[in-house]
């Protein structure tokens, strides 16, 4: 079969409908961009459909899925003199530049005045996913602290950027469990592979909790909470605080593989005696 020169991946014919595609293939791909750079926005498009899909055949569930936009956590003390070194900005300019269905909420433009914000960065980080930017400073930082802990209690889907210079006087104890990448040059092309980063975690997240309802489901579990990374001693905190004013048993799911067993004797030793915590495997 012969190939199109302009299509090598034959989007075409998978995404004949697509525009934006469409758009990539023949007019900025050839002319405009590398190849390796081409193909990465292909492959934004497609994840961004893929997603689309994934909400249409779920309707409504809860927690709702994020929306396309990522709340974009840093501290002020590790921006760069000039925003145009800013990774944090530049990655903000790049999601609203483009249509691959991405926005970043940033504070000093996203913040609305008259309204506290501290409420409007709740609201908006249970309704999208989170990057954080994990700079020398950031660890150090109550409302970063907040900040991820809240995405973590809302199970939002969460990138780490490892964005430390020099050094961090202090590490976080409750951010681990996430995916890292590290720092990436200020280029257009590293912003595009920080958001297809971030679509992965998001459409590995979504799939997992679509599978997890299923199981959960079918072995008849009554309580489910499905928690989409690896279970941690906070989660036992974020459930004896969301469940202050309900009744009855619950059971923690979590992907596999399950807790090894040194793990495991921490979260039994301070689990609520109403509290399961179970990988999924486990639960069939």
């Amino acid at each position: 079969m012969e190939r199109n020169g302009l299509d090598p991946l034959g989007t075409e014919q998978a995404f004949p409908e697509e525009g934006s595609i469409q758009a990539e293939r023949a007019y900025e791909w050839p002319s405009g961009v590398n190849t390796e750079h081409g193909i990465l926005r292909v492959l934004l498009h497609a994840s961004r459909l893929i997603l689309d899909g994934l909400e249409q055949i779920q309707g409504p569930v809860e927690p709702p899925p994020p929306r396309r936009s990522a709340f974009l956590s840093h501290a002020k003390a590790d921006l760069p003199p000039r925003r145009s070194d800013s990774l944090v900005h530049e990655l903000a300019t790049r999601m609203a530049s483009t249509n691959y269905g991405l926005k970043g909420y940033l504070d000093e433009i996203d913040t609305l005045s008259g309204w506290p914000w501290r409420r409007q960065f709740e609201a908006a980080i249970e309704r999208n996913a989170l990057i954080a930017f994990d700079g020398d400073a950031y660890p150090s930082r109550p409302e970063c602290q907040r900040e991820l802990l809240h995405a973590k209690r809302a199970r939002r889907p969460i990138l780490a950027i490892n964005a430390v210079r020099d050094r961090q006087s202090m590490s976080f104890a409750y951010g681990g469990n996430l995916p890292v990448v590290r720092e990436p040059p200020v280029s257009e092309f590293a912003m595009d592979q920080l958001m297809l980063d971030l679509f992965a975690e998001t459409l590995r997240t979504e799939l997992w909790l679509h599978d997890a309802r299923t199981v959960a489901e079918r072995a008849g579990l009554q309580n489910p909470i499905l928690l989409p990374r690896p279970v941690e001693l906070a989660d036992l905190a974020f459930h004896v605080l969301d469940s202050r004013h309900q009744a009855g048993a619950a059971t923690l799911v979590y992907p596999d593989p399950p807790l090894a067993p040194h793990l495991r004797e921490l979260i039994d030793a301070l689990r609520p005696s109403t509290l399961s915590v179970q990988a999924l495997s486990e639960v069939g």
